[in-house]
């Protein structure tokens, strides 16, 4: 079957629309990938990665997720094995788009996964990236909650929309967007409320471990809740948030 046969003339102007939309911070990718994106490529919520592969493990250089329950990107590892995650060493092993449906899991899902599914109801997930061999690095994007039935429609969805929203991406990831823009109640509005409580911390002069021992939580959990909230800030650490307030 042809593009053409697959994708309707309103989904390749929703394509165009991916390809000529601008993305120069976290909030406008967010953006995208909530109005043009989602109606190309219908989803509950996504994941966003770019990582190493060292030696077996998986490090993860920056991720942010959207859609998730709160605690998902404050909890998810930082530096694990490439096994844990089958989906991720399949795709690694082919360079093609993956497409899961947990009711009848392929064989090399993993415990690991299933117990992911089975906390986070991930039903049906689409998954491709981009390597960036120039950085010896790669970008995933995982999208869950797709409609059942039509993964080659999905395939072929994600082999157009990723290299924009790597390109994207990786260029906030570096810092190639401009100056940050002064945050505003609506882009503090996209932080879940633990985010905005452990930023709101950050800001009245508390260190990590002191907001981690004030919550009750681990001074991991806050690096990684802080790694998420830049993301989607558009920021690349404390001392630019704190200038932009």
């Amino acid at each position: 079957m042809t593009t053409t046969e697959q994708l309707s003339p309103a989904d390749l102007a929703t394509f165009a629309q991916i390809l000529q939309t601008p993305a120069t911070t976290y909030a406008d990718l967010v953006a995208l990938l909530r109005g043009p994106v989602n109606q190309l490529l219908p989803h509950k919520a996504v994941v966003l990665a770019i990582g190493q592969e060292r030696v077996g493990q998986i490090v993860l250089l920056h991720y942010a997720s959207i859609g998730f329950p709160a605690e998902d990107p404050a909890e998810l590892e930082r530096q694990f094995a490439t096994a844990q995650r089958g989906t991720l060493t399949h795709w690694i092993k082919t360079l093609e788009p993956i497409v899961v449906d947990y009711q009848s899991p392929p064989a090399y899902i993993t415990e690991f996964e299933m117990q992911e599914h089975r906390l986070y109801q991930l039903d049906c997930v689409a998954g491709h990236g981009q390597l960036d061999l120039s950085h010896s690095s790669g970008s995933y994007f995982s999208f869950a909650g797709v409609p059942r039935g039509q993964a080659e429609r999905q395939r072929l969805i994600l082999r157009m929309i990723v290299p924009r929203l790597h390109e994207l991406f990786v260029a906030i990831y570096r810092g190639a967007a401009p100056n940050p823009t002064p945050l505003t109640d609506e882009r503090v509005r996209m932080l879940s409320p633990r985010e905005q409580e452990v930023v709101r911390l950050l800001l009245s002069g508390l260190s990590d471990k002191a907001i981690a021992r004030q919550l009750g939580i681990s001074a991991k959990t806050i690096r990684n809740t802080l790694s998420s909230a830049y993301s989607k800030l558009g920021v690349q650490g404390r001392n630019e948030l704190h200038s932009c307030f």
